[in-house]
């Protein structure tokens, strides 16, 4: 993991995600980096949510159809699921 230059993932999977209109499935080369880093912390949600597109919000890039689409979209609320996890934990 030592290896990877995190701010060259970041920016390549955030201009993959622009490319795309801001929602996207990860590449697998970044899928199995993030997958490493859900195993090596042990963060299931993060493990789990590789199953699911990227969804990038940037208000000022949506057009009026985008906007609506956002709307009717099922949002999860990862730091609910992070205070469940820990909160179980305890």
């Amino acid at each position: 993991m030592q290896d990877y230059n995190s701010n060259e993932i970041l920016n390549g999977i955030y201009s993959y995600c622009l490319k795309s209109n801001g929602l996207t499935m990860l590449k697998p080369e970044y899928k199995k980096i993030i997958s490493q880093i859900g195993i090596i912390l042990n963060i299931s949600w993060i493990i789990k949510s590789l199953d699911r597109p990227i969804d990038i919000i940037d208000e000022s890039r949506l057009t009026l159809k985008q906007q609506e689409n956002k709307i009717s979209r099922k949002k999860i609320s990862w730091t609910s699921q992070i205070k469940k996890e820990i909160l179980t934990k305890k």
